[in-house]
């Protein structure tokens, strides 16, 4: 079967590699003269930037697309975890080093705002439900049926889908600074903390679960 696959960022190499390990016969479309969409890499001064994300929060899925086809990854990627995830730096001169120590991360929190942190931890539990729900059952089902969709919408709503993500999490923490901090994650793909529905909140639990990494290179190496 002939395939064509419009795009050649992360999603559009990954659909059209996943193709050809079923025998499509597959042809990637890019409007750009350098493949990788969000993951290309711009220069600039002798210096490389990358053109969308820097992080990578769930390896297991690149390393996937290279043994579809028998390939040890770390023969072409080295993709490394990182300590510390974000360096937040306030205007105050404040800063909060975000990692997958918890105990860090509590400590940290006790000492901006202690009455938060039961709150913190409340709203940690609260995505994980939400990842169980938009990652773990939906994340790969495809929204093609009306009917399908429709049923969705008790689930969506019992997440509180309404609110943004930073009003999610201003539900459970009062800080400013936390709240901030912790509603940070749409910024990761383009979005608004304050708009962008709070289902993407699992973002929070997803790098508590597979933590964060760091291609050497840049995310531009892994399209290369």
């Amino acid at each position: 079967m002939k395939t064509v696959v419009i795009g050649s960022g992360f999603g559009g190499i990954a659909a059209a590699l996943r193709m050809r390990a079923k025998g499509h016969d597959v042809t990637l479309v890019e409007k750009h003269n350098d493949l990788g969409g969000r993951a290309r890499v711009f220069e600039k001064n002798g210096f490389k930037f990358d053109g969308g994300p820097t992080v990578i929060t769930a390896p297991h899925l690149i390393y996937e697309l290279f043994e579809m086809f028998n390939k040890d990854p770390s023969n072409y990627i080295k993709i490394k975890p990182l300590d510390v995830w974000y360096r937040f730096v306030f205007e105050d001169g404040f800063s909060f080093d975000y990692s997958g120590n918890e105990n860090s991360m509590r400590d940290q929190i006790e000492k901006i705002s202690k009455k938060d942190l039961n709150g913190y931890i409340k709203l940690v539990d609260f995505t994980k439900r939400i990842f169980d729900k938009g990652f773990t059952e939906l994340s790969d089902v495809p929204f093609d049926k009306p009917l399908f969709m429709m049923k969705q919408l008790p689930s969506l709503f019992s997440l509180k889908s309404y609110r943004s993500v930073y009003s999610l999490v201003s539900s459970y923490v009062e800080n400013e600074k936390l709240r901030r901090m912790l509603s940070m994650h749409p910024l990761l793909v383009g979005g608004n903390p304050f708009t962008t529905t709070s289902i993407y909140g699992l973002i929070l639990y997803l790098e508590k679960k597979w933590g964060i990494h760091y291609s050497m290179g840049g995310t531009g190496a892994i399209i290369k």
